[in-house]
């Protein structure tokens, strides 16, 4: 009963975040008359109004476009516009295209160099898990890391967030080793290092652009964060805090055998390991780096007209966001936060107006998650072809969790 409850609220929530998208969106093709404008009933506008466009070209030299004025400025009636009068000056009418002309005016070389760059994230992926691997002993080569890391790709898009994969990764990983609970950590410090690495992202381009106060605001939260996960590490693997707070005795109590306690040993594995850590975090970097040039790409194909640099700042934030087990692929959540952040930042081409409305930048995160699922595709053969744990030879071993000594003394 409680796991059904748990899936109906996945669902709600999943329903809740295509409901805010959907409510979000302008469907279609609007001009903003701005303050002034003449009706046809020879009256003027005291603020500005959207007004759905029914036909017309903007910006065709010696054309005219027609508008659908809303009731409360004339029910059922419609007006003509100067088509060269839409999307010049700040005081001029503005356009803002619906979603189908957002998507069909895109430019499909941007996407496709996105879907590129997005082929590199499965390789540098599966060299950062391992590295964590085999700083514990464990190394089930390139080929079947690679292959598990399509597998936890494809089920990211069956499970709430953007990490739900990691789960089905986990327990692949596990299953048949003699060491279960370092291959698990193993999952667990690969998305610790990916989370890090793509909060140091936005940290690292943020110094770059200090001159922007958004991104100097940006800059210093992501810092802040940065240095509290730090604080928080240093406690967790110090001995002494850990006597402060008890964990020592916890575990104690629960046992040597508890889960807990077992999962408990192997994260402290990696305390003797700094190198591997901060290893894979820089291998994230040109990982994570690839992912927010596609995305930004697919923005700019979109007609965005925002910095590079501000995207880099910005997108790490929303994808961290969208990471959290929330919503399916984080939909709604991941919106959200983009709108809080980009809607109303002017264009940094100089033109008048926003560098991004919000249908660019739905269609920006759904072509994010879409560049992803083309890989996650490839993983889903593997799921049909079964046998995707890393380590079947080791199926008869006795379920140690601790390195051994001569391991340990080898290192």
């Amino acid at each position: 009963m409680q796991r059904q409850l748990s899936n109906l609220l996945r669902l709600a929530l999943a329903l809740a975040g295509l409901a805010f998208i959907a409510w979000s969106l302008t469907w279609s093709d609007q001009l903003v008359l701005p303050v002034g404008t003449t009706l046809p009933d020879g009256s003027t506008l005291a603020a500005a109004e959207r007004v759905r466009l029914i036909d017309g070209e903007p910006g065709r030299a010696g054309d005219r476009v027609v508008v659908q004025l809303p009731s409360e400025l004339g029910a059922g009636e419609t007006m003509s516009l100067d088509a060269e009068r839409v999307g010049g000056g700040p005081a001029d009418v503005q356009y803002e295209r619906g979603v189908v002309s957002t998507l069909a005016g895109a430019r499909w070389s941007l996407v496709v160099a996105g879907v590129l760059l997005v082929g590199t994230l499965p390789f540098l992926q599966t060299a950062r898990w391992l590295m964590l691997l085999r700083s514990q002993g464990l190394d089930p080569g390139m080929t079947k890391a690679f292959r598990l890391t399509l597998v936890g790709q494809f089920f990211n898009f069956c499970m709430p967030g953007m990490t739900g994969g990691d789960l089905v990764k986990a327990y692949y990983a596990a299953k048949g080793s003699g060491r279960r609970g370092a291959a698990v950590m193993s999952v667990v410090f690969d998305r610790v290092a990916g989370l890090l690495s793509i909060i140091l992202l936005a940290g690292l381009v943020g110094l770059l652009l200090l001159d922007d106060p958004m991104v100097r605001s940006l800059t210093l939260v992501v810092w802040l964060v940065m240095l509290a996960l730090v604080v928080f590490a240093m406690g967790y693997f110090s001995q002494r805090f850990r006597r402060w707070v008890g964990i020592d005795w916890l575990q104690r109590r629960l046992g040597e055998g508890s889960v807990l306690t077992r999962i408990d040993q192997a994260a402290l594995a990696y305390r003797s390991q700094p190198g591997a850590v901060l290893g894979a975090v820089m291998v994230s970097l040109p990982a994570h780096l690839a992912q927010m040039l596609a995305t930004a790409l697919a923005g700019w194909a979109l007609g965005i007209d925002l910095s590079l640099g501000v995207l880099l700042v910005v997108l790490p934030i929303v994808y961290f966001v969208g990471s959290l087990p929330i919503t399916y692929q984080g939909l709604g959540v991941m919106e959200g936060v983009a709108f809080a952040l980009l809607l109303g930042l002017p264009a940094a081409g100089g033109e008048a107006g926003a560098g991004a409305t919000v249908n660019q930048i739905v269609g920006m995160l759904l072509l994010g998650r879409l560049y992803l699922l083309v890989y996650g595709l490839l993983g889903s053969v593997y799921v049909l072809r079964g046998g995707m744990h890393l380590f079947p030879q080791d199926e008869a071993m006795a379920d140690d969790e601790t390195p051994s000594e001569q391991t340990l003394a080898a290192r």
